[in-house]
């Protein structure tokens, strides 16, 4: 059965295993579909199926429910533990040359759920539903839905509408709580930023990370209708990653899927604001873009002294709060959070 999440369980048991697999089946001219395969990794045993074999760049199938010959190619690997369980699948050589194509047969009872559904799901959120229904009936798993949250065997699963959103751990903020809590002070920094800084462009000089005098983060950038977190954007430089690395690892600790996904769609990014949700993960509260090439623009957030905010006025906070919130955010809990990163709690 093909399943993301028992494809990520395998894989993580399949990287707990220490020391070189030596195999131990059918020979390459021995055509027997689905043939068993002894595998040894020094003190472990462990079983295997023959699903295909490699000659120079032929990939040919040899399953009770494949058969035929194609150019051989990385996709094809990932396919083949597909066939028997999400199995994941090794190559075998042979000193002739070729290759046996082995799904290994790998006992995942005590691999870790949450990190499966987080590798599985955001790889492919948008089938969330459809996968975790799958993976419960492939385990055997208790699965309760509701509304806007799927429970299996205990981990919940947040979605926002058909899209998983979050596969949170127990002290997890979900996205809509950061996004609150950023809210208000946000609003407040980019009307501080736009009375001194009307252009809503800046220049940005990705060698040394800084925007007209300010410190800049880069976060991500926009290309046709997606944006690529910076960290996964191998147009930029190590030292311009480096900054979302730390979303990243805000979006694995809490299983928020956008932040793990390395491109999200546009309409993702606009409706949860990233920015905002980025700007109290990474301690900086001013966001612009910069435009990098045609069609080409990256969200950074600055950092300078001059952009630190001056005592409130109460007529700036009547202003800031008179802002509408996105549907998803709690206002009473935006405005406390406001109050209190602004001393009026």
């Amino acid at each position: 059965m093909s399943n993301l999440i028992a494809r990520a369980q395998g894989r993580a048991a399949l990287s707990k295993i220490r020391g070189p697999l030596e195999f131990t089946g059918p020979s390459a001219t021995d055509d027997t579909p689905g043939a068993a395969v002894s595998v040894v990794a020094g003190r472990e045993s462990m079983t295997g199926t023959r699903v295909a074999e490699i000659h120079g760049d032929t990939w040919r199938w040899l399953t009770a429910s494949r058969g035929g010959s194609e150019p051989a190619r990385q996709e094809l690997l990932d396919q083949a533990g597909l066939l028997f369980d999400a199995a994941p699948a090794v190559l075998a050589p042979r000193r002739d040359g070729s290759q046996m194509v082995v799904a290994l047969h790998l006992d995942t009872a005590e691999i870790p759920l949450r990190p499966a559904l987080i590798e599985a799901l955001s790889e492919q959120p948008r089938r969330g539903h459809e996968e975790i229904r799958g993976f419960a009936l492939l385990r055997g798993l208790p699965l309760v839905e509701d509304e806007a949250t799927l429970t299996l065997a205990g981990q919940p699963i947040f979605f926002d509408g058909d899209t998983a959103l979050q596969v949170p751990a127990p002290d997890s903020p979900t996205p809509a709580q950061v996004y609150s809590d950023a809210a208000y002070l946000s609003i407040e920094h980019q009307f501080f930023f736009h009375a001194h800084h009307p252009a809503h462009q800046v220049r940005l000089d990705l060698a040394s990370g800084t925007a007209e005098g300010m410190r800049a983060h880069v976060l991500g950038v926009f290309h046709h209708d997606a944006f690529t977190w910076g960290w996964a954007d191998p147009r930029l430089a190590t030292a311009a990653r480096a900054p979302s690395r730390a979303l990243l690892a805000f979006g694995q600790r809490h299983g928020v899927l956008p932040l793990v996904r390395p491109r999200i769609p546009l309409a993702q990014a606009t409706r949860w604001d990233i920015a905002v949700i980025a700007k109290p993960i990474l301690g900086a509260w001013t966001h612009a873009v910069a435009g990098l090439a045609p069609g080409i623009t990256a969200l950074v957030l600055l950092d300078a002294p001059h952009l630190r905010l001056p005592a409130l006025r109460q007529e700036v906070a009547r202003d800031v709060t008179a802002q509408p919130l996105p549907d998803f955010a709690d206002v009473q809990r935006a405005l406390r959070a406001y109050a209190t990163a602004r001393g009026e709690a």
